[in-house]
C-alpha cells in the first residue's frame, strides 16, 4: 500500500489543514495564569540560551535538552514574544498531521479519518497551542509509529532515543513500543482474559477487606486503593497495587490468557537498543559528560512526580470521580476516545482490526510500571496512540465530523473561565497594568509574568517550582538567594495563591513563601478579583510592621505577620478590588467606591469613607466595640459597629474608621 504523499493526497490533507489553523489560532493569545507557569519557564530558559547562558551550570531545569534548544532558535529567527513560542508547538502539530494521514493510509487506507480524529481532538489543540514539550512529543510519537508500522525498527530507535531528550515522560512509550518491535503479546483467548481480570479484581478485593477489618485504620483503606477506581492519596498504594498486579499475573499464567511472542534474535535486540542510545546520545551526551547534576536534575528530581503502578490507575481513577463530581468538562482529554467508542458501538460492519493492538498492549504494561503522574498531558503519547488504534477501525470519516461542532464549542467556551476546567480569564488584563510600573531588580513567582513584562531573573532561580518542590529547596534558603541576587520587588498571582492552596505538597511550601513574603516585604500594588484571579507587588520594606494588608479573592485583607487574620471591603460586593500604594498611604478602590488606607503599626485608618464590610472568616465575639477573633482584638476607636449577615458592618465619623489590631498572647 502506498504511504507516499500524492498530489491527491495534498489536496485531501490541505482543508483539514485549514481547519486545524482554524481551531487553533484563536487560543494563542489568551495567557491564562492557572496553566501557564511552564510556558514562562521553557520561555526564559529558550531567552536565556540565546544569550549564551549554559544550560544546566546556570540554568536549573528538570527537563533534557532538545526542546530548550529548538524553541531558542525558533524565537531567534522569528522574534522574541510570547505568541511566537506557541507558533513553534502550533507548526510542529500540523508537521504531525502529515504523518498521522501516512500512518492511515498504512492502516486500512483510513488517512482522513485519523488526521481529522487529531485535528479535532480537545487535548491536542490545546497542547498545540501552548509553549510545551508535548507538541514536540506527538511529532516524535506519530513519526516512531509511522517507521515501526512500515518496519524501519531500527530507525524507529533512533526516533524514539531522540524523542526521550525532549521529556522524561516519553520514556514509557518508548519503553512500550521497543518491546513492541522486539516481541508481541498476543490475546490468546479473550474471555479467558476478561475471566482472568475479573478474578484478580474479586480476589484483590476479598484480601483488601480482610486487611482493612484486621487493620482497621486510615492507612490501610488508603493502602488498598481498588486500581482504577478508588482515589490514590498516598504512596504507600503502590503496595496495595503490586499486589494486585502480582494477583493478575497469576490468573493471566493460569488462565493461559496471553501469548508472548518474541520476535527478534538477542543480537537484534543489542541493535535496536543500541540505535535508542545513540539517538539519546546525540542530544544528552555532551551534558552526562560534562555536567556533573545532569542526571540528578533531569532524571533525578522527577521521581518524586510519579509513584510506582499507579500512573494510568490514577488517570482512571480520576476519570470515574470526575463523573461522580459532575464535572463532565474535565473530561475534555477524553472526549475523542468516549466519540470513538460510540462510533464503533454503533458501526454494523467490525472486521476492521488495527495492527497497533500489540503496541497498545506493551504501552499499557509501560505506563502501569514506570513511575509516571497520573495527568492526561503526562500520558499523551500513550492516549494519541490509543486514538490511532481506536480511530483506525473507524469504516467512513464522514461520522466524525460532528466532533468540529464539539471543538468550536470548545475553543469558544474555554477563554471565558466559564468551565471547571481553569482559565484565568483576566490575565492579559492583569499583565498589561503592571507595564507601566517600574520593575527594576524584580522577581515573579511565575516566570510567564516576568517574560511577558521582559524581567531579567536570576536563570538558576527562574523554576522555583522546581526548586522548592522538586529539589526541596528550603523557603527560607530559596529568599535569601534571592536577596542576595538584589531582587527588591517580588510579583505574586494567580498560580502562586492555588499552589498555596494546595492540601498536599507543594502546598504547604508555597503557604510558608506567601507568609514570608507578606511579612519581610510589603504591598505596593494590588488588582484581585472574586474569582480568584489576582497580581500583586511587593517591595522591600524599611521598617518593620506587624500589620500589612493585601489583596486577595477580590477583598483587602490584613495579614499579621504574614498570616491572614480577615479582609474587609469598602463596597459591600466588590467587583474587584485595587490597591495602589502612594507615599504611606494605599488608594483602595472597588468598582466606583474609593477610600484611603493607611498603617501605623497595630492602627489601620480608612478614610474617605461611608463605611467597610469586615468579613470574619472564623467565629468571632463581639463586646462593645471590640471584636474578638480567634487570638486578636479588633477595636474600632473611630466608626460605629451595625449588623451585616457576613460579617460586621462598620459605619465611619467624620468620613474616617480607625481600627486597633492587637495580638493576645496565649497564656502559659
Amino acid at each position: 500500500m502506498r504511504t507516499k504523499l500524492s498530489r491527491n493526497d495534498i489536496l485531501i490533507l490541505m482543508p483539514i489543514l485549514v481547519l486545524y489553523f482554524l481551531l487553533r489560532i484563536p487560543l494563542l493569545f489568551p495567557m491564562n495564569e492557572y496553566w501557564d507557569y511552564d510556558e514562562g519557564t521553557y520561555l526564559m530558559i529558550a531567552k536565556e540560551l540565546s544569550e549564551g547562558t549554559p544550560l544546566y551550570k546556570e540554568i536549573f531545569t528538570v527537563h533534557p535538552p532538545l526542546y530548550y534548544y529548538l524553541l531558542a532558535g525558533w524565537m531567534k529567527v522569528f522574534g522574541d514574544y510570547y505568541v511566537v513560542g506557541r507558533a513553534l508547538s502550533l507548526t510542529l502539530g500540523a508537521f504531525s498531521l502529515v504523518i498521522a494521514y501516512l500512518i492511515g493510509k498504512r492502516i486500512n487506507d483510513n488517512g482522513i479519518t485519523l488526521t481529522l480524529l487529531i485535528t479535532l481532538d480537545l487535548l491536542t489543540i490545546h497542547l498545540n497551542t501552548v509553549v510545551l514539550h508535548e507538541s514536540l512529543l506527538e511529532f516524535f510519537t506519530l513519526l516512531s509509529l509511522y517507521l515501526y508500522l512500515i518496519g524501519k525498527y531500527r530507525e524507529m530507535a533512533f526516533v524514539l532515543g531522540i524523542g526521550s531528550s525532549v521529556k522524561h515522560t516519553f520514556l514509557p512509550f518508548a519503553g512500550g513500543l521497543l518491546f513492541s518491535a522486539i516481541g508481541a503479546i498476543k490475546i490468546r483467548d479473550k474471555k479467558e482474559l476478561v475471566k482472568a481480570i475479573f478474578s484478580a479484581y474479586l480476589t484483590y478485593l476479598l484480601i483488601g477487606i480482610v486487611l482493612v477489618m484486621e487493620f482497621p485504620s486510615d492507612i490501610s483503606r488508603k493502602i488498598f486503593v481498588v486500581p482504577g477506581i478508588g482515589e490514590i492519596e498516598v504512596v504507600g498504594a503502590k503496595y496495595g497495587l503490586l499486589v494486585f498486579l502480582l494477583i493478575l499475573i497469576f490468573y493471566i499464567l493460569r488462565f493461559n490468557a496471553l501469548e508472548v511472542n518474541i520476535t527478534k534474535n538477542f543480537r537484534e535486540i543489542a541493535v535496536l537498543l543500541s540505535c535508542f542510545i545513540i539517538g539519546k546520545a546525540i542530544i544528552e551526551g555532551p551534558y552526562l559528560l560534562t555536567t556533573e547534576s545532569y542526571i540528578r536534575d533531569v532524571y533525578l528530581l522527577n521521581r518524586g512526580r510519579g509513584i510506582l503502578f499507579m500512573g494510568l490507575f490514577s488517570l482512571i481513577s480520576d476519570f470515574i470521580g470526575d463523573i461522580r463530581s459532575g464535572f463532565l468538562e474535565l473530561l475534555y482529554p477524553y472526549v475523542t476516545l468516549l466519540f470513538i467508542g460510540l462510533i464503533l458501538a454503533l458501526q454494523k460492519r467490525r472486521t476492521i482490526q488495527s495492527p497497533l493492538w500489540a503496541t497498545i498492549s506493551w504501552l499499557t504494561v509501560a505506563y502501569i510500571l514506570i513511575p509516571m503522574p497520573g495527568v492526561p498531558r503526562f500520558l499523551y503519547p500513550y492516549l494519541l496512540t490509543l486514538i490511532l488504534a481506536l480511530g483506525s477501525m473507524i469504516e467512513d470519516w464522514r461520522r466524525v465530523a460532528p466532533l468540529i461542532l464539539v471543538a468550536i464549542l470548545f475553543i469558544t467556551t474555554l477563554p471565558r473561565g466559564e468551565m471547571a476546567v481553569a482559565f484565568a480569564e483576566h490575565t492579559n488584563t492583569l499583565r498589561e497594568e503592571l507595564k507601566n510600573i517600574n520593575l527594576t531588580n524584580a522577581y515573579s513567582f511565575n516566570p510567564m509574568t516576568a517574560y511577558f513584562l521582559g524581567i531579567e531573573e536570576p536563570p538558576e532561580l527562574i523554576d522555583n517550582f522546581g526548586l522548592l518542590y522538586l529539589a526541596h529547596m528550603d523557603p527560607y534558603e530559596f529568599l535569601k538567594r534571592l536577596e542576595s541576587r538584589n531582587i527588591t520587588s517580588i510579583i505574586l498571582g494567580t498560580w502562586t495563591y492555588r499552589m498555596a492552596e494546595k492540601r498536599v505538597l507543594p502546598g504547604s511550601v508555597y503557604k510558608v513563601i506567601l507568609e514570608m513574603i507578606r511579612e519581610r516585604y510589603s504591598l505596593v500594588y494590588g488588582h484581585s478579583f472574586p474569582d480568584g484571579e489576582g497580581l500583586e507587588i511587593y517591595g522591600k520594606r524599611t521598617m518593620n510592621k506587624n500589620i500589612s494588608i493585601g489583596t486577595y479573592n477580590g477583598h483587602i485583607w490584613v495579614f499579621y505577620n504574614g498570616s491572614p487574620i480577615f479582609s474587609f471591603d469598602i463596597t459591600e460586593n466588590p467587583p474587584e478590588t485595587v490597591l495602589i500604594k502612594r507615599g504611606g498611604i494605599y488608594v483602595a478602590i472597588q468598582g466606583n467606591i474609593s477610600g484611603d488606607i493607611e498603617i501605623r503599626r497595630e492602627i489601620i485608618e480608612i478614610k474617605n469613607v461611608k463605611n467597610i464590610f469586615l468579613r470574619l472568616q472564623k467565629s468571632f465575639t463581639k463586646i462593645g466595640n471590640t471584636i474578638l477573633v480567634n487570638q486578636f482584638n479588633i477595636t474600632i476607636t473611630q466608626g460605629d459597629i451595625g449588623e451585616w449577615n457576613k460579617g460586621i458592618k462598620v459605619y465611619s465619623k467624620n468620613g474616617k474608621i480607625r481600627m486597633l489590631v492587637t495580638y493576645l498572647t496565649p497564656e502559659k
